[in-house]
């Protein structure tokens, strides 16, 4: 695949519209369609650079420098753990065991593999990488990894005086609501930062 047919593969998975790509990397949507469509041969390594950080993948996968667009450069590894470990140890002291490479510009501790179609609106599918912030601050509407019993859950998250409101991106699922003692029950890891699709 040539450059073009990339952008325009991963902004399918992604679910992405030309604004979408327009807008992170500063170009007029018609320029970002030419993108596309492959009507501009030279790109500058700038834009280039942008383009890579909206779709999740590396620049040498752009330019065919590598097969595989999971292969980042300089990439640290972050914990991918079960929800058993997560009740046995904070995330944070965990250092062995499965992890799972991350970009550089994302900032995360841990990361989730997301199962289901709850966050589809929010274009978080089945099978998707979810990286999880335990540092980032979290406000009503964000979108959180929550512990309830030994089950993460992927829901926005919204905090009233007695009650805790996991709201679905989809809406033929249902709303999760805690009150009172039953908040004793959920823990709120984190807040999700960014996420791959497609990513095995």
């Amino acid at each position: 695949m040539n450059i073009s047919e990339k952008i325009s593969q991963r902004k399918e998975e992604l679910g992405l519209t030309l604004d979408d790509i327009a807008k992170a990397t500063g170009v007029a949507r018609s320029t970002a369609g030419k993108w596309c469509k492959g009507n501009i041969k030279d790109m500058r390594i700038d834009k280039l650079e942008n383009i890579a950080k909206v779709l999740n993948v590396s620049i040498d996968w752009l330019l065919g420098r590598a097969e595989d667009y999971t292969l980042y450069e300089n990439a640290e590894k972050i914990p991918l753990p079960s929800e058993i470990e997560i009740l046995c140890t904070s995330v944070k002291e965990r250092t062995k065991g499965i992890s799972v490479k991350i970009p550089s510009y994302i900032s995360a501790d841990f990361a989730v593999r997301f199962t289901g179609d709850s966050m589809i609106n929010a274009r978080i599918f089945d099978g998707d990488l979810v990286f999880i912030s335990t540092k980032a601050k979290i406000d009503n509407g964000d979108i959180c990894a929550i512990l309830i019993n030994s089950e993460i859950f992927l829901k926005r998250v919204y905090k009233y005086e007695n009650r805790i409101e996991l709201r679905p991106e989809n809406p033929l699922c249902e709303v999760l609501n805690f009150e009172d003692e039953e908040i004793d029950n959920i823990k709120i890891l984190g807040k999700a930062v960014s996420f791959l699709s497609g990513i095995r």
